[in-house]
């Protein structure tokens, strides 16, 4: 790490933890986000956390900015909101015993996720955790209670600026887990999905889960399999209770629950965002893109 820390010093930033080196090289290389836009929003966030601004809010704050700091520059803006995280995360942890220290006293059990579609594509959010649509006003009822902590994304992704519509969007584990349900016919509501413990024991009372609803056909993956995230779950579809176009729903759970009011979610992330931090991009007439570091 030598040579990264010359490379920091150089830019004013300091090396005072190998976590600040990480969170630079995850997205000055690993996310594209130029160096410039790194240092910007490095002392962006050290100037909230020397106000007092708790993480989570100045996460809030930073994503919201990315849009009305590059205006019209879409790649940059989501380079911006994929590195919130990784950065924050640096710059409140200097002791390098995470954000729950810092603002939320004991340590809480969390998760560290990616997105479930394909790396090095920003996704576009349709549904933000709550069920606030991000085109249009409604609030989707199926991401509450028990699927607060969900996010909807279509098959729309933001690459070198520009936005292009797939078909056969694969779907990816977010990470290593056991399959407990993937279903053989199609769910009125759900249609075909795919449930994963990440815990490995098949108790989805216990740990962590994730939910994968929507695909597009019977899931190509069995109840029982251990799988990776460089396994297809299956694609993107429409199929079970769909209003509008093809997405999907994925939804995140700590002991087979998932209301707003649970500590480990609350704490959780997808990519460095915490879940409730994938906002939509309230500053221009698009979504917005999230970054994907999964399988390409």
């Amino acid at each position: 790490m030598v040579g990264v820390a010359s490379s920091l010093a150089a830019t004013g930033c300091g090396t005072d933890l190998t976590k600040y080196d990480l969170a630079y090289l995850a997205c000055s290389e690993g996310l594209g986000f130029n160096q410039a836009g790194v240092d910007n929003l490095w002392q962006r966030l050290r100037g909230y956390r020397s106000q007092g601004v708790s993480f989570e809010d100045a996460v809030v704050a930073s994503i919201q900015a990315c849009g009305s700091v590059f205006g019209s520059d879409d790649t940059g803006a989501a380079g911006c909101r994929a590195c919130v995280g990784l950065i924050a995360e640096g710059v409140y942890n200097s002791d390098g015993s995470g954000p729950s220290a810092v603002n939320q006293g004991p340590q809480i059990e969390t998760i560290n996720l990616k997105m479930p579609l394909p790396g090095n594509y920003a996704w576009r959010l349709t549904i933000e955790a709550g069920g606030q649509g991000c085109l249009d006003n409604w609030v989707d009822p199926g991401h509450q209670n028990l699927n607060y902590f969900s996010l909807d994304f279509d098959d729309t992704s933001l690459t070198n600026g520009k936005v292009q519509s797939w078909t056969d969007v694969p779907v990816y584990p977010a990470t290593n887990g056991l399959v407990v349900f993937s279903s053989a016919t199609e769910d009125p509501y759900n249609g075909f999905y795919v449930v994963i413990d990440h815990d490995g024991d098949g108790n989805l009372n216990t740990g962590f889960s994730t939910r994968y609803l929507h695909l597009a056909g019977v899931p190509l993956v069995k109840a029982g399999t251990t799988i990776g995230t460089n396994i297809k779950l299956g694609f993107v579809g429409n199929t079970g209770e769909v209003i509008g176009e093809s997405h999907l729903h994925f939804g995140v759970r700590y002991q087979n629950k998932g209301s707003g009011d649970i500590p480990q979610l609350q704490q959780s992330t997808i990519e460095g965002h915490r879940i409730s931090d994938y906002k939509c991009d309230r500053g221009s007439s698009q979504a917005g893109y999230y970054l994907s570091s999964n399988t390409p």
